[in-house]
């Protein structure tokens, strides 16, 4: 039984046992009702079923309460916001202290959320949840999406610094990496393709981490190597004059 099945059957069940009869007692009484379990791996939307149910179906003197790993599993999944934004931060640390700028930096964080949008998206149409896995696709997905943007923006910033113009520095830099980004990233998509077609038992989880990181990749991929250059030529812009206004 799939997940969804299983949200069914739960919702069925919940039905069943607050349904009353015209006396207003309920049909199946208390002593032959039975507890509803979900069981399965984390990350897979038990929490998020289990609370839908009860927003549409319990009254308002029914309540819901977590314990146990069903209760950390959902005060981890509140932290997603604070992780992603520590991830961002280390990039950006680490690449000033390569660059030895704060500014160039911003052109390759500033291409990172193509990627993450194309992870939402690929869940989306799919039909997956945003759980804890898919969360941990999207930490992987930032680092290899940064790896992409570092290679074009390395090599830009090398012929800015020899005195070329900063807009052929760019498209130079881009024209020169774009087979080894292509060949690298394509040989990452396909390696995840299993994953995004995964099936049996645990292959949500296997399919929350593949589909994030294979539409993220894709993303990277198809506008990354537009984006970047662009970006790279903005900040350069961008700090000329505030610089300029500066003197």
């Amino acid at each position: 039984m799939n997940i969804k099945q299983a949200k069914e059957e739960i919702k069925h069940t919940v039905q069943a046992y607050l349904s009353k009869d015209a006396f207003g007692e309920y049909k199946i009484p208390a002593v032959r009702q039975r507890p509803v379990l979900l069981i399965g791996p984390p990350g897979i939307g038990k929490t998020q079923i289990m609370e839908q149910i009860a927003r549409d179906h319990l009254p308002d003197n029914i309540g819901l309460e977590w314990s146990g790993l069903s209760y950390q599993e959902k005060q981890a999944g509140g932290q997603t916001g604070m992780v992603m934004a520590l991830v961002f931060l280390f990039v950006f640390l680490f690449l000033a202290a390569q660059y030895e700028s704060w500014t160039v930096p911003i052109a390759v964080l500033l291409s990172l959320p193509v990627a993450a949008l194309g992870a939402y998206l690929g869940v989306w149409v799919c039909g997956l949840e945003n759980d804890v896995y898919f969360q941990i696709g999207l930490v992987m997905l930032v680092g290899l999406a940064a790896k992409n943007a570092i290679l074009i923006v390395e090599f830009a910033k090398v012929q800015v610094d020899k005195g070329e113009d900063l807009v052929q520095s760019a498209i130079y830099a881009a024209k020169l990496r774009f087979r080894p980004i292509l060949m690298t990233s394509l040989a990452f998509v396909l390696g995840m393709l299993p994953m995004v077609l995964a099936s049996g038992p645990g292959s949500a989880s296997r399919q929350a981490i593949g589909t994030g990181v294979f539409f993220g990749m894709i993303f990277a991929i198809v506008f990354g190597i537009i984006l970047v250059p662009f970006f790279f030529v903005m900040v350069y812009k961008t700090k000329s004059k505030i610089l300029k206004h500066k003197k």
